[in-house]
């Protein structure tokens, strides 16, 4: 059999397949499943700092329908435009409940896969916190969450925003974290290459590029996305 097995951030995987953080890896079970059928490692469900109260309530729904509050004056409108939006909460589980589950995913994985836990906190002091809690984990690598719209919710300025705040983030993390981690860096950042050098200057030992796009919008002339402007 072809050896597909690669380094990333000094960690051995057995194939370079993972699986991002989403409804899949909402838990250690769901993480098992991922790798027994044939990734190489998967991300869980962003850890939410205590700030975070809505990250408790899961599941939300999968899907949102933007404009659906303009419906009831249909007919008097001649249209009924809406987006359909993917937007989805955090974790479900408090620190002690995170860990475990973390914890319980190694086991059930072993060393056939890599789990990587995921974190997002509203203020310095919950960055270390939340690398604490990590710290005490199994888990072989983490990733910091800077990129998902629910951010915002916890009152951090993220997405778009987070460009300006991504270096202090970094910082605080390569101090505290002891297991190698990548940032999750948002598809709102104007300059990708500037903002990823800044994060590899500051201690990053990889990157996700990019969190997902939560909307597409397409140049009928050329038939292509068009890019966030600088």
């Amino acid at each position: 059999m072809v050896d597909l097995s690669v380094e990333f951030a000094g960690i051995r995987f057995r194939n370079p397949l993972i699986v991002a953080s989403s409804t899949p890896t909402k838990d250690a079970k769901c993480i098992k499943k991922a790798i027994d059928a044939g990734f190489g490692g998967v991300v869980a469900k962003t850890l939410c700092g205590n700030s975070a109260s809505f990250g408790r309530k899961y599941p939300r729904p999968r899907f949102m329908l933007f404009g659906w509050k303009d419906y009831p004056e249909y007919p008097k409108r001649k249209t009924r435009n809406f987006t359909l939006f993917s937007l989805e909460d955090s974790s479900s589980f408090n620190y002690g409940e995170y860990a475990n589950d973390i914890n319980y995913a190694k086991r059930l994985v072993g060393k056939e896969g890599i789990v990587i836990a995921s974190i997002m906190g509203s203020n310095p002091e919950e960055w270390e916190e939340l690398c604490d809690v990590i710290n005490g984990t199994e888990a072989d690598m983490c990733e910091l969450n800077i990129s998902c719209p629910f951010a915002a919710d916890a009152g951090f300025k993220m997405g778009a925003g987070a460009i300006d705040i991504t270096t202090e983030i970094v910082n605080i993390v390569k101090k505290r974290l002891s297991i190698p981690f990548s940032v999750k860096i948002t598809p709102q950042a104007p300059n990708l290459a500037d903002i990823a050098k800044k994060v590899e200057l500051a201690g990053a030992d990889a990157l996700t590029v990019q969190g997902r796009l939560s909307g597409i919008i397409i140049d009928i002339e050329t038939a292509r996305p068009i890019g966030w402007d600088p």
